[in-house]
């Protein structure tokens, strides 16, 4: 997260607002596109994984990875559709699709880390993929000028996602791949993974949209140089749900997900109180420091006064981002027990929330509109999310 802030600050710095824009835009599309190639089927691995369904992990990922081919075929060309819209422009469509298919097999390979209980490796690559890239880029840029544009950033972070995919490799030899080779494809067991994968492609999908739309609907009633303020400014809130995650959820969430398993209700109770006292800590951290540090970059980037002027929607992204988190305690309650409907449900209500806002607010108001869209949306999710977790009757013992 360090590396990401800091680029985003080289960007903001070296870049015109509306490349920032573009680079917001893309960056995007590429996380909406890693739903719709994934389809949220790791929900249904990571279940069964956790769960020790199969004797050999190797034989789960590989009836997975069958069925992520099979979306690639249906879903890669319907990502046309951006290009066809100029949502980007269309000298990207090569690094688009390049970027796109890397971060979605890292992200698949962070969350099978995480599923096979090992955070640090999962961390690792996470790190790899999202931030070790901007830590070779940020000091060229500042020392060789020819690294001030666009195409340097798509470059570096090709070799990010590709180094994510080459270490995810070798960590992942020993888990069993010959065995895994010789059986045959489970099709019945991949065809009962489409439904929760269906209720949390909706549910994902709705959150993520909530996240994403925001952008488009800025750029098509204001321009890039807005687009590329909120987008600074929404990059620099992320302190709070990354660290919640890679710091708490991803250590905690396969104790959770196998004491539910176990019927071991005791350990359930502890693990989800660990995970609430740990999240409210990191987000109090988070939100301190991010406000906190604000004015500083600020001074950074001041040779383009636009990103000054809107501060104070930064302190509502910040809200915002606090009730996203928060709700993921909820969340991964439901999650444990095999609520997929409802955390599915509150999420399309929270979009539609968002959805109302952006229409809205957007036209008028601009950066604060989308803002106050996000920040409804959030408190929607959380509230929601926390009524149902209310209703689910989990043994005392």
């Amino acid at each position: 997260m360090g590396a990401r802030f800091l680029l985003m600050i080289s960007l903001a710095y070296y870049l015109s607002p509306g490349d920032v824009g573009i680079f917001t835009l893309m960056y995007a599309s590429t996380t909406l596109g890693i739903l719709l190639l994934g389809a949220r089927f790791d929900v249904y691995s990571t279940r069964a994984i956790c769960a020790s369904e199969r004797t050999n992990a190797a034989v789960i990922i590989r009836d997975q990875a069958v069925f992520h081919l099979l979306i690639y075929l249906a879903v890669l060309p319907l990502m046309m559709v951006l290009f066809w819209t100029h949502l980007l422009p269309s000298h990207l469509i090569a690094w688009f699709y390049v970027l796109l298919i890397l971060e979605h097999v890292g992200q698949e390979c962070n969350r099978l880390f995480v599923a096979l209980s090992q955070p640090l490796r999962a961390t690792f690559v996470f790190f790899i993929r999202s931030g070790a890239w901007a830590v070779v880029l940020i000091p060229a840029m500042v020392l060789v000028p020819s690294f001030r544009n666009l195409q340097a950033v798509w470059t570096m972070w090709a070799v990010g996602g590709f180094a994510c995919l080459v270490c995810s490799a070798g960590w992942m030899r020993s888990l069993g791949w010959r065995v895994a080779l010789k059986e045959r494809i489970d099709w019945s067991w991949i065809k009962r993974g489409l439904k929760p994968s269906v209720a949390y492609t909706i549910a994902i999908g709705a959150t993520l949209l909530t996240s994403t739309v925001d952008r488009y609907f800025l750029q098509a009633t204001w321009s890039n140089d807005y687009v590329g303020v909120y987008g600074f400014y929404s990059n620099l809130t992320n302190f709070v749900p990354t660290f919640a995650e890679t710091g708490i959820i991803s250590i905690l969430l396969p104790a959770l997900l196998s004491s539910t398993a176990k019927g071991n209700w005791g350990v359930y109770r502890q693990t989800l109180a660990k995970m609430t006292k740990g999240v409210l800590v990191i987000v109090l951290a988070a939100s301190v420091f991010s406000i906190g540090l604000t004015p500083i970059i600020l001074k950074l980037v001041d040779k383009d006064p636009i990103y000054g002027q809107y501060l104070p929607a930064f302190v509502i992204l910040v809200i915002s981002a606090v009730l996203a988190t928060l709700s993921a305690i909820p969340s991964n309650a439901l999650y444990a027990n095999h609520k997929d409907r409802e955390i599915a449900k509150w999420s399309v209500i929270s979009l539609v929330v968002s959805l109302g806002f952006y229409a809205t607010l957007a036209p008028p108001f601009g950066i604060y509109g989308v803002c106050f869209g996000s920040l409804a949306a959030s408190a929607t999710l959380l509230i929601g999310k926390l009524l149902e977790a209310r209703k689910m009757h989990v043994p005392s013992e």
